[in-house]
């Protein structure tokens, strides 16, 4: 078919999804500008410790503590043996840029599997929004490890749709539950964060999978999978080199930290699930929209309020580092007021509340281990979550009724995420250099 004979909106979604693409390649040019961290992981330890594992693989594992990361060594490993690329600074960060890219890709992919009704280019135009997410950005151009992370999650997630389809059908495929348990682990040992993966695998099996044989399997492969785990702890003396890592970065885990990130990670899911309620409101109604999501969201802006008041909630005003977007907005705006923070916090819990009365026993195998692994770290940055949560919308991790609004309003919700997270990265990119 010519370019001539293309209908017009074929052509504005073709338009668009170039021009996503291309931002993203030219923001490699632009990488000092990127918002985050990443340049500073990558100039402190990234390059050396990829360069140490080159020069002398036993050495680094057991003085991998002193390179200061706490990540596990899976991307060190990936990069130090497979990457072709990894012996020029340049070529590395251009490689890794490229592995974010296929990310994209994959996600697409992904999106076409759980929504085969949707045209491929919708799918390619839900998938770019991650293109425009500035922390996603940063890693993808200073080679740091959390884009091969969700890379492997993604492609866990392919595995874990065919297994939750081969329970439909009744049948077992032992190979589809050994890659998913191999690609899980390999993402577990690049951000020990996704874990929660592993745990929410799990939880399904045990609450609505229910095959003995899978389980016993998916135990199985696990346990052998578990061994360089293992191997690392008895040679460390604990989950990290124990000998030679900054105690501030144990400290800085805890499960004492689980309750007082609830209203960060709640503001965290209403910041990336706003364009999609927009959508929502135009489809039902603002009555209808109002209806459902009310009674959660005053309920829970009261208790936050109460809270705040006695003073229980005064440590996010204190928080040296993270808390998110939303929070940073709101200290713009007020100053030492939480009050925007909290409608954040609230609308998030009026979301999860829904999407647990929706299906219960589904959503909580996700819901759950992302409050409780996500809650650990002391200062929870927004990168922690971006772009886990747009992953696990569009991913079949959740059964809600927002995904029949993405399904039917496919056009209105790409033009209005790609708007949004478009102005996201501008702001936030014009944040960072003004600090």
């Amino acid at each position: 078919m010519t370019i001539n004979k293309l209908p017009i909106t074929k052509l504005f979604k073709l338009f668009i999804l170039l021009s996503v693409i291309t931002s993203f390649f030219i923001g490699f040019f632009f990488r000092d500008l990127s918002p985050g961290g990443a340049q500073g992981d990558f100039n402190a330890r990234t390059w050396f410790l990829l360069q140490s594992f080159k020069d002398d693989f036993y050495f680094t594992i057991q003085n991998y503590g002193k390179f200061g990361d706490a990540a596990y060594p899976f991307f060190y490993i990936f990069n130090a043996y497979i990457n072709p690329f990894s012996a020029n600074k340049v070529q590395f960060l251009i490689s890794n840029t490229f592995i974010s890219f296929f990310v994209f890709i994959i996600f697409a992919l992904l999106l076409k599997k759980n929504f085969p009704k949707i045209h491929l280019i919708d799918c390619y135009l839900s998938s770019s929004v991650i293109l425009l997410l500035p922390f996603f950005r940063s890693t993808a151009y200073w080679g740091t490890t959390e884009n091969l992370g969700w890379l492997l999650l993604l492609l866990s997630l392919f595995f874990f749709t065919k297994i939750r389809l081969n329970k439909e059908v009744k049948k077992i495929n032992y190979f589809d539950v050994f890659v998913f348990c191999f690609l899980s682990s390999c993402a577990l040992y690049t951000r020990p964060s996704l874990i929660f993966l592993p745990i929410s695998y799990m939880l399904y099996l045990f609450l609505i999978n229910k095959n003995f044989r899978v389980i016993l399997a998916s135990i199985l492969f696990y346990s052998i999978l578990s061994i360089p785990a293992f191997i690392l702890f008895f040679l460390w003396g604990g989950f990290f080199d124990m000998k030679n890592i900054d105690p501030e970065i144990i400290g800085a885990h805890s499960y004492v930290f689980i309750i007082k990130n609830i209203p960060i990670i709640l503001s965290y899911f209403a910041f990336y699930f706003l364009p999609i309620l927009f959508i929502e409101t135009k489809e039902i109604g603002i009555k209808n929209f109002s209806l459902k999501y009310i009674k959660p969201f005053i309920l829970s802006f009261f208790v936050l309020i109460f809270l705040w008041k006695l003073n229980y909630l005064n440590y996010l005003i204190d928080l040296k580092y993270g808390g998110g977007a939303i929070l940073k907005l709101n200290f713009i705006l007020l100053e030492k007021n939480l009050f925007l923070m909290l409608i954040s916090s609230a609308l998030g819990f009026s979301l999860i509340y829904t999407f647990l009365k929706e299906n219960f026993k589904y959503n909580i195998c996700t819901i759950f281990p992302i409050f409780l692994i996500y809650g650990f770290p002391q200062y929870l940055f927004q990168e922690y979550l971006e772009p886990l949560i747009i992953f696990i919308f569009f991913s079949g991790m959740l059964k809600i009724y927002l995904k029949d609004v993405f399904n039917k309003n496919i056009g209105i919700t790409n033009l209005t995420t790609i708007t949004y997270f478009s102005l996201y990265l501008v702001v936030a990119t014009y944040y960072d250099l003004m600090r």
